[in-house]
């Protein structure tokens, strides 16, 4: 198990500001059941929650199966049931979060988009479980299914949430939002990015996945990530891809053509194209916004271009593909869809 890079984040809501850093688990840390489910996933694992008190078990079970966001055909069980519905299921560990005296883990049951928040208060060494936390403001904040706790605010319910850092399986990058919506690798390589690694793109297809999402489409979606592109001849050749999702004959693609960006979806009145012009050799946080109002490119929060035109793409059983063969060259960093 290792960790992606520490990042602090300040976030104001509802008139309140937060400030904490997290950290992301480097792969996914799955806290799993024994051997065919011989030992309950929570039984097996309490010498790592029962810190403190004898019962900081079922304070555990109680925090996640009661306060905790949960499938809800799971909120009617009782401790002995989970355990047995827990045999053939994983607690998939994303994030940890350090606020105040406090160290938090952010956790999906089962690839579950709905986020379970488990806080230990640590005092003089020791971890305490404090199921009271989950009375707090700052709880109620970490356990929203729209809220991103590592980036920070984002509208939308996260689809799907890339942050490439350290290859350890080369199989495959882990969604971080908890939807399941993983990256299956073809190639891959990670350097040095603007928060831990990034993927290096290379002018060549590095994976796929189909997405799926519980959120009935809405018309409102956001595919956004930190994007640098080098100045060099290949970009400038002809166009290369970055992206691109494709859903019943409709594709969305963001591509590089020369010394602009463009960006490409489908709408009513056929494909619309948006371009702009990019800094090479310079880090960029590119959000492709797409509402009731119509389609806009963000770059660093400034408009960069826009559309009357309204997107068409739906999101639910796309196929996602980042880079392509012939594609461009570049780093990407914390790739995301919402919607």
């Amino acid at each position: 198990m290792a960790f992606g890079q520490k990042r602090p984040v300040t976030v104001i809501h509802d008139n309140a500001m937060f400030n904490y850093s997290i950290t992301r688990y480097v792969p996914v840390w799955e806290v799993q059941s024994g051997k065919k489910g011989q030992e309950g996933l929570l039984s097996q694992h309490k010498s790592f929650f029962n810190e403190v008190t004898g019962k900081g078990l079922d304070a555990l079970k109680g925090l996640i199966f009661s306060k905790a966001l949960v499938p809800e055909h799971v909120k009617p069980m009782d401790a002995k049931s989970m355990e047995t519905f827990l045999a053939s299921n994983a607690l998939v560990i994303h994030y940890r979060v350090q606020y105040k005296d406090y160290s938090i883990f952010l956790a999906h049951l089962n690839n579950s988009p709905t986020r379970s928040v488990i806080p230990f208060l640590v005092d003089g060494g020791k971890w305490i479980l404090d199921p009271s936390f989950a009375e707090t403001d700052f709880y109620k904040l970490l356990s929203a299914r729209d809220f991103d706790p590592y980036m920070g605010i984002k509208d939308g319910q996260v689809v799907c949430s890339f942050g490439f850092e350290e290859v350890v399986d080369m199989t495959r990058f882990y969604d971080n939002s908890g939807s399941g919506n993983h990256l299956t690798i073809r190639y891959a390589a990670i350097v040095d990015g603007r928060f831990g690694g990034a993927l290096k793109l290379n002018g060549a297809s590095v994976g796929s996945s189909k997405l799926h999402t519980e959120r009935s489409s809405n018309g409102n979606t956001s595919v956004d990530m930190h994007l640098q592109i080098p100045k060099m001849v290949y970009n400038t050749e002809k166009i290369r891809r970055v992206f691109s999702m494709a859903s019943n004959g409709s594709v969305m693609k963001l591509e590089v053509m020369g010394t602009k960006l463009r960006f490409t979806y489908p709408s009513a009145m056929g494909d619309q194209h948006l371009e702009w012009k990019y800094v090479p050799d310079a880090w960029a946080h590119i959000d492709l916004l797409m509402n009731e109002s119509g389609v806009s490119v963000q770059v660093d929060g400034l408009t960069m271009a826009t559309s009357s035109l309204l997107s068409t793409m739906r999101i639910d059983g796309a196929l996602l593909n980042i880079g392509a063969e012939g594609g461009a060259k570049a780093q990407m960093d914390e790739f995301r869809i919402t919607q």
